[in-house]
């Protein structure tokens, strides 16, 4: 009788857990929303004469497995020498995977840009994680399981 009432509690608390979350997600908390692929790039925000943009796009890194990328694209539009720092929040599946772990500095970020510079991802390389953030493999091997990149926020953006 105990063990039925624990596991109708933990149910129950379960299914709040779960909507809770659901309606928290579903909250426009960031303008990416649903990642398309896209050959063009979308302007993610303009900040202090910096412009962000991105894509979502196939890549086959080197020495990698075929996968999908969002990459990124800053444009200095000023004459100044630009540092941009942020912190990434990442969604897959819908669910915020670093939301907990947000102060973790994996996820923390800064590039200097040079007067009118352009710095662009073109997938070919995962060195550097201030100009990609990974969506999922294109073909899964035995063992993994399927994950998509759903929403990606970048937060604490600054310019100086």
């Amino acid at each position: 009788m105990k063990v039925n009432i624990l596991l109708s509690a933990c149910f129950i608390l379960g299914a709040l857990l779960a909507s809770a979350t659901t309606i928290t997600l579903s909250d426009p908390i960031s303008p990416q929303g649903n990642i398309e692929p896209t050959e063009e790039w979308q302007e993610y925000t303009t900040i202090d004469d910096v412009r962000i943009e991105f894509k979502r796009q196939r890549c086959i890194p080197e020495n990698d497995r075929e996968q999908n990328l969002i990459l990124f694209r800053y444009t200095n539009l000023s004459n100044d020498v630009k540092t941009l720092s942020w912190v990434t929040k990442i969604w897959r599946n819908d669910f915020c995977v670093n939301c907990n772990s947000i102060t973790n500095p994996e996820y923390s970020h800064t590039i200097t840009l040079q007067p009118n510079q352009i710095i662009e991802a073109d997938g070919s390389s995962k060195t550097d994680k201030s100009i990609y953030i990974f969506d999922n493999f294109t073909k899964l091997v035995p063992g993994m399981q399927e994950q998509r990149l759903t929403n990606f926020e970048l937060i604490d953006l600054n310019v100086k």
